[in-house]
Order: structure tokens, then C-alpha cells, then sequence
């Protein structure tokens, strides 16, 4: 294994913070898949909640949002959404 280090600037930061604190807890948690992308539900809650801050190139916007809100929705009836620090984690949001 190789580690690099990055050094980014992103304007506006939005919640990038609370974005790769996620990314990290996700993998740490056995949450991701074998290429690193979250699992289905925890991808759901993912991009509802940083909407603003990724974007998938394809398929259409309209049609990610129409095949994850249900995803999300079950994730969250599962308490997927529970395993984060609500004060710094942007799933935790779906918590209220």
C-alpha cells in the first residue's frame, strides 16, 4: 500500500469537512464495496445529504434522485443514518 498526501482547495467548502469525515467512517465500518464507493443504501443517504458537494456524471440528475430517495428511506428505517456523529456528520441530518 502507497500513501499519498493531497493538499486541495475547494470554494466553496460547503460541507466537505463533514463529506470525507463520512468517507472515511464508511470505510472504517466495512461500508464500501471493493472499489471504495459506499454500499447501495449508505450511497443513497451519501449523495441525498451531499447533494451540493458530489455529483455522479451519469445517469441524469432527475433520474439519481428518483432511484435514491427510496433507497435512503429504507436505509434510514434501518439505521443507517444512526452510526455517525450527528455533530459533524452530514448523514446525520436525516436523523430529525
Amino acid at each position: 500500500m502507497t500513501t499519498a498526501h493531497v493538499r486541495v482547495t475547494v470554494t466553496p467548502a460547503l460541507k466537505m469537512e463533514g463529506l470525507f469525515e463520512t468517507v472515511c467512517e464508511l470505510a472504517a465500518d466495512d461500508r464500501t464495496l471493493t472499489n471504495g464507493m459506499p454500499k447501495p443504501l449508505d450511497l443513497a443517504l451519501f449523495v441525498s445529504q451531499c447533494r451540493h458537494e458530489v455529483k455522479a456524471p451519469f445517469p441524469p440528475a432527475a433520474i439519481q434522485r428518483a432511484s435514491l430517495v427510496p433507497l435512503a428511506a429504507i436505509a434510514k428505517a434501518r439505521g443507517h443514518h444512526e452510526r455517525y456523529d450527528c455533530d459533524r456528520c452530514p448523514l446525520a441530518v436525516l436523523a430529525s
